[in-house]
This record gives structure tokens, sequence and C-alpha cells, in this order.
């Protein structure tokens, strides 16, 4: 069938070439010369599902991909407006979808139109939906599509609640919501003069049985500051937030937002702000994790330090991949250090009990420690001593001709490490220079 495939070498890495080639009447179509690595092909034929495959790209020579059998696409169809009824034109609306088999993830981009219509093709049964627009709460929404139409759920609706399945219907109705506004003013806790702000950031946070404030997910919002001292900035769910000032000259200040179930304005906060010069310590809670660096005994020079929190379990879309095994995830990184003469300092966001703290050196391989603990207002002491690494070796058997020189062997710890080696002609296989670690 003639059709356009799209292919990607060396899938991951985001500067490697984009190659556009049109089948011929049989269906069939040639690369060009691929470098070493993965190839993401993508099929596109109206009418059709657009498969997504990652297939492995040997050495110099001439491969046959399997047969591609394309099957008749589930089409979406939608409006996307606000809560008053109005169109909304120009929304982004991005689609994902999966399928069991061979087919792994499918992607469409579109936006809407004038009138705030879209419609999205070439996408399996089963279907993840995001829509946004600018001041505007997102959905993201979980669709299956059947004979009687589309169902849906959102992930996580405007208001910050779960819904259960919806539907069916023949074409989805989408409502967005505007975003809600916090306003305040920062003024001079001395002088009651406005101060210009240089940047707020927002914290959700949770309350312990103590009254200590745990915070999290905090972001930078971009803010409004109409005239110095008075600012606006936007909230999608309904909560009640840490906000975090800065100004040049005065110490970071802490405000806290009133609790609300529902969107809405959240005014009248007003911040005394405090020089530098006239307060012996800032007012707003600051953690750090500090030390030394060691290798066999020896004073490290120079070293990477990083902060990981632990990421959540996936679902089935988003679990972390490597050499086609399903891994764990590495976690965000949430602060770096660079170890210099031995030591370094890591600025650490918000309490918790299980950050893990990891460090690089020059040729060797990363290592991790785990359930790294720290209090409010704490200044930890964390000394590194980096580790004596070890090795792995083995032998594959039964390796198909194909893939005799694109084999490779994932070994990964159950907080986040992973590495992969490759396996030689006669199936061995080493791993050097491996921290010590539960390794899978």
């Amino acid at each position: 069938m003639p059709g356009e495939a799209v292919f990607t070498a060396a899938f991951g890495t985001p500067l490697t070439p984009t190659y556009k080639i049109i089948a011929d009447g049989d269906g069939r179509f040639i690369t060009p010369p691929l470098p070493v690595g993965f190839a993401g092909i993508t099929v596109r034929v109206p009418g059709q599902r657009t498969p997504w495959l990652r297939v492995p790209v040997g050495p110099a020579g001439r491969a046959e991909l399997p047969r591609i059998r394309l099957e008749p696409s589930q089409s979406i169809m939608g409006v996307v407006s606000d809560e008053n009824g109005q169109p909304l034109p120009s929304a982004k609306v991005d689609a994902c979808a999966w399928d069991d088999g061979p087919v792994w993830l499918q992607f469409d981009h579109v936006t809407t139109d004038a009138h705030g219509r879209f419609g999205l093709d070439g996408l399996g049964r089963k279907t993840q939906l995001w829509v946004s627009a600018p001041n505007h709460v997102g959905l993201n929404w979980v669709l299956r599509r059947s004979g009687e139409g589309i169902r849906w759920a959102p992930v996580r609706d405007w208001d910050g609640e779960a819904r259960m399945l919806q539907g069916p219907a023949p074409a989805l109705t989408l409502t967005l919501h505007s975003v809600a506004w916090i306003s305040g003013r920062a003024i001079d806790a001395e002088s009651g003069q406005p101060v210009h702000l240089d940047r707020i950031v927002r914290c959700a946070f949770d309350r312990k049985a103590n009254g200590e404030i745990v915070l999290n997910g905090c972001q930078s919002p971009e803010f409004e500051q109409e005239a110095d001292g008075s600012f606006r900035l936007p909230y999608e769910v309904p909560d009640e937030y840490h906000l975090t000032l800065s100004a040049d000259g005065y110490q970071d200040t802490e405000a806290f937002t009133p609790p609300v179930a529902r969107l809405q304005p959240v005014d009248g906060i007003v911040v005394r702000m405090r020089k530098v010069s006239s307060a012996a310590r800032t007012q707003v809670a600051k953690q750090s994790i500090q030390g030394s660096v060691t290798c066999d005994g020896r004073s490290v020079k120079s070293a990477w330090v990083a902060l990981r929190s632990v990421r959540r379990q996936p679902n089935r879309a988003n679990v972390a991949i490597c050499c086609g095994r399903t891994i764990t995830s590495e976690g965000n990184i949430i602060a770096t250090a660079a170890v210099c003469d031995g030591t370094y300092c890591l600025n650490v966001p918000y309490q918790r009990d299980d950050w893990i703290v990891e460090v690089e050196l020059p040729g060797r391989r990363r290592t991790q420690i785990a359930n790294v603990s720290i209090a409010l207002n704490e200044n930890k002491r964390l000394d590194i001593a980096y580790p004596r690494c070890g090795s792995i070796s083995g032998h594959l058997k039964g390796i198909a001709p194909a893939w005799a020189n694109d084999t490779q062997v994932v070994a990964f710890t159950r907080i986040g490490l992973h590495f992969e080696t490759p396996v030689g002609p006669d199936g061995s296989f080493c791993f050097r220079q491996l921290p010590p670690a539960n390794t899978d």
C-alpha cells in the first residue's frame, strides 16, 4: 500500500535526522544508509492506523523488515470550548495511542480551527488525550473506542478530581475552564513602600501531625506585576499553596494562600519583606546536604553530585524502556552541584525521607546513596566514600544470526541506575565498574 514512512535514526537522540520516503505502488520502500543504533518508523496512510515501530539498525548491509500490516484507523472528532460555551481556536490537542501487539505507541498533534473543532486520525482503540490553551486548565483524558462510540475518563479533571468512565458519544465535547489567579502586594516591612519582585515560587504542601509543612510540586509560574509590589499569578487546581517571594536586596519571604474548594480568585495577600541588612537570617526554611567526597581514601578533586527524587510507578504507556527491556525509572534530578577540592553542597528544596544522592566521577560509573532523609531547616552532613566497583560477566546462548551484532544486556538497580553492554559474536558479555547495588 503506498504511503509515507518516516524514519528517525538512533531513536532517543534529538539531533538525529528524519527521512520521509514515499512507498511505491506495491507498498515497498528503502531507506538511505542509516547509522548503527535504533530507528523509529512511522507509516502514514489516509484512513489507516499510524503505527510506530522501533527497530535495530546494524552494521553496513541491507536488512528486510517484516511486513507492516495496517488496520483501519479510529477517527476522533471533537470541539473545544471555554466554560461559557465559546469555542477556543488554536487550542493544542496531543494524542498518544497504544495497542497490544507489535505496535508500541502512536502520536498525533493538531490544533483546533476557528470554531474550536479538531479531528484525529490514525489512532488505535486506546488513546490518551492532552488539551491545552493559554490561561486555561488543561485536560488529560483517557479514551476508549468501540462500536458504540467514544468513552472517556479524565485522569484529573479541571477541579482536581478523578472521574469514572463516561459516554459513549460519537464525538467529544471538551470544556477548558479558565485558570484562577492569586493576587496580592509585596511591601517593605519597615517603610511600607512597594517592593519589585524578581521571582515567585508556588508549591503545594502537606502538614504533618505536628504542624510541620512539607513542600512538594514546586513551580515558578509566570506572574504579572503591573506595578511594583502588586503581583498576580495563576493556579489550576483548587488547594492551598505556599508562596516564596524573592526580590533584590530582600530576604526571601513566604506566604500561604487560604484553602479553596473550587477555582476562584484569591486576593488580599500582603507580604512584608525585610531587607538583607535588617534580618539576621532568612525567614524561609532552607535545607542543604553537604560534605566531602573521597575515592580510595583520597580526596576527589572534581566530580558531580546530584539530588534525585524517586519517581512514582508509571503506567504502561510511560514505563521506562532500555533496549526493549522495561527498567526502573531514574527519577527526577532536583538539584546538582560540582565537587570542588573534595567538597560539595546541594540545596534541597523541601524535606522528605527518601532522597537519592548520586555521585559521578570522571571515567567511573555513577553510584547512589538511597533513603537520605532531611528535616525542615536541616543542614545535613553527608561524607561520601566512592565505593569499589565490581564486574558481572556471562554468556548468552541461542541468539538469532540476524541479532548477532545488535544484542545488548541491560543491568539496572531498583532505585534507577542502569547500564548496558554489547554482546560479542560468541555470546559473551561483561559489565565493568558496576557500583554495589541490588542489580537485576
